[in-house]
């Protein structure tokens, strides 16, 4: 039964499949389930190996194609509650009938999603309007809400991601520990999306392979994708993996490498830093610092990259070092912190919009 004093959640997604903002908003939409709200996702496809709460109620759109998910959310109108969106054009197209209950869920600039100049002035000129209407956004890190304010956001609410501190930490044993010989680990996350940089992360390799061919091997979790012509390099993958096996996976590995173009927060390179990993990262992920927590190169940087790479395989001490700075960053990004932060802020929300409408 749906207490009295939690309002409805009503979530439009197009849909819940594998990446890291659907595990995200089912986490969100988990949390406030168990706490009483009623919760309704709108979606048109759940194909995902994240876990959906029973307490979630599904709605399915009728339609597989995104121009569905697009008149729905054109011509529905909610008869109550909050309508929570995680895209700019999303939130604009539920606004036209439902304005004052709209709150845009930034989990990234949404310009990043796309390389043609055209499609980012166009999402631009989006958020000028679904800022200029004064709908409120909230933000999944202090950079992203920093980065809206300057393009003319008004409502802006900062609510940091955060991990599960208990599951995501340094585990002794794993059934990962047994694909580990003499080399150093590598972990590399697949994922066929520009803004990962999969390709660069792929250069990487094969420079590092170029002037250090052993010592070291390659863990691929995430996708299937096509992975380096090099002969020689030694690669295991280990595919999509729940929370459990990821934590057990970064546990048992000794690098982390991360080599996106962009990152809304940067969720996993955080889970890896909790595992004990030794995180070497582009500059996209802003909570890392160079030679404190992490080794951080410049966006595309692949030679800077393998070099990093280098260093830590070479120097056991420098990535125990990082690994050992890197649990106090981590110990501010609790997620039952920012679950219960995120509540409060969707309650504010929704006290100013009973207050308008």
């Amino acid at each position: 039964m749906t207490s009295v004093n939690q309002p409805t959640l009503n979530v439009v997604r197009h849909s819940l499949r594998n990446r890291g903002g659907d595990a995200v908003i089912l986490e969100r939409m988990s949390f406030l389930a168990e706490q009483g709200w009623d919760v309704q996702c709108f979606v048109s496809q759940v194909d995902t190996h994240f876990p959906v709460n029973p307490k979630i109620k599904l709605k399915y759109i009728p339609g597989k194609n995104i121009l569905f998910t697009i008149c729905f959310a054109l011509m529905h109108r909610y008869s109550k509650g909050i309508v929570l969106v995680d895209l700019a054009v999303m939130a604009l197209f539920v606004s036209l009938r439902n304005r004052f209950s709209v709150i845009l869920f930034a989990q990234e600039d949404d310009r990043s999603y796309y390389q043609s100049r055209m499609m980012k002035i166009l999402i631009l000129l989006v958020y000028k309007v679904i800022f200029r209407i004064k709908i409120p956004l909230i933000c999944v890190s202090d950079s992203l809400a920093a980065r809206f304010s300057l393009l003319g956001a008004s409502r802006v609410i900062s609510v940091p991601n955060g991990i599960d501190l208990q599951l995501f930490s340094r585990q002794e044993m794993s059934p990962f520990f047994n694909e580990k010989g003499e080399s150093v680990a590598i972990i590399v996350h697949a994922r066929d999306d520009h803004r990962k940089g999969f390709d660069v992360a792929i250069k990487a390799i094969e420079k590092l392979y170029s002037f250090k061919p052993h010592g070291w091997e390659i863990w691929v979790i995430g996708q299937e994708i096509p992975l380096f012509r090099t002969p020689g390099v030694s690669i295991k993958k280990f595919g999509l993996l729940n929370e459990k096996q990821l934590s057990e996976c970064l546990s048992a590995g000794d690098i982390f490498l991360s080599s996106s173009r962009h990152e809304g927060f940067g969720l996993l390179q955080l889970q890896a830093m909790a595992c004990g990993c030794a995180l070497v990262t582009t500059d996209a992920f802003v909570l890392a610092e160079h030679e404190v927590n992490a080794l951080v190169t410049a966006v595309d940087d692949s030679s800077g990259l393998a070099q990093c790479l280098d260093r830590l395989i070479s120097d056991p001490q420098l990535r125990t070092r990082l690994s050992k700075s890197a649990t106090n960053l981590v110990s501010a990004y609790s997620r039952t912190k920012s679950d219960q932060l995120f509540q409060e802020s969707l309650r504010q929300c929704y006290s100013d919009h009973s207050a308008v409408s």
